[in-house]
């Protein structure tokens, strides 16, 4: 019984720990002081992998084939396979920018950052920043990609989405409870899954309306940062302090153990690898055992 499970500590306890990855046959996790690896086994022997960085916050990794990319306090590196440096990868990003979040769909890189949106085509050489449907300089938290869209999440304005590669974004915040900050995107099923640090906390995209709608029965709060689903369909929601799980047809969330975990901790992701269920957290990572 997985609401029943105890979390076991896996190292990094002293770190903040925003990201945790599989790439390279290895375990890397993004903290505030650094990108760490270990290899793929139970020992998480944790050790430094940051010659390169030119700012050691790293807020996101992405694999991308051969190579892992970090989104960090000063835009934008590489890792490739079986290297030990990293090399940056941000021109056309202003110095110092943050980037929050990275995806990859149909050959263009996405960042979202502290100035919103660029794009790369030709895998983070060069970087443009993407402005039309955009006003200020939004922060982007969150990017998902569902067939020809693009998804991105916004601090307190909104949804935006793109069908032409990102060079123009339309807003589709119908029915969020603005202002909200949008942290995180699933595609489950075909249905997108918005995570928020708002009123509701969680909501799905009605096709049918082009609206959002909460999903939140059984939540016990109204900020959620991470959505994962399995392969079988089943879903966890991180929020600030406990993570949730939601069976295929199932009507509501229902709150998943805290045992095993110090008091006072703070939760900043979740991520499956390997069929195991890892927190990110500001006190190290923990795995939940079955």
């Amino acid at each position: 019984n997985i609401v029943s499970s105890q979390w076991v500590a896996v190292g990094l306890n002293s770190n903040t720990v925003r990201n945790i990855i599989a790439f390279d046959n290895r375990l890397f996790a993004a903290t505030t002081e650094g990108v760490y690896v270990t290899e793929m086994n139970d020992k998480y022997a944790w050790k430094p992998i940051n010659t390169g960085l030119g700012n050691l916050s790293v807020f996101t990794l992405l694999p991308v084939e051969n190579t892992l990319f970090a989104g960090t306090k000063d835009g934008v590196y590489t890792l490739a396979s079986g290297a030990e440096t990293w090399i940056a990868k941000r021109k056309g990003i202003p110095e110092n920018n943050r980037v929050y979040t990275l995806l990859k769909h149909q050959q263009i890189l996405y960042g979202g950052s502290a100035a919103g949106i660029f794009t790369s085509s030709d895998n983070g050489e060069n970087w443009t920043l993407q402005k039309n449907g955009f006003s200020g300089e939004p922060y982007v938290y969150a990017l998902a990609a569902h067939e020809n869209t693009v998804y991105a999440g916004t601090q307190e304005a909104g949804i935006k989405k793109t069908t032409d590669n990102g060079n123009s974004w339309q807003d589709i915040s119908t029915g969020l409870a603005l202002p909200v900050t949008v942290g995180t995107f699933k595609v489950v099923s075909g249905r997108l899954l918005a995570g928020t640090d708002g009123a509701a906390g969680l909501y799905y995209l009605d096709q049918a309306t082009s609206q959002w709608k909460p999903d939140n029965t059984g939540l016990t709060t109204p900020r959620v940062f991470t959505i994962i689903p399995t392969p079988i369909g089943k879903l966890y929601a991180c929020s600030a302090n406990c993570v949730f799980s939601k069976e295929p047809k199932g009507e509501g969330w229902e709150k998943i153990t805290t045992e095993g975990l110090p008091p006072g901790i703070n939760f900043n992701n979740i991520s499956i690898v390997n069929k195991q269920l890892y927190v990110c957290t500001d006190k190290g990572i923990y795995w939940l055992k079955n």
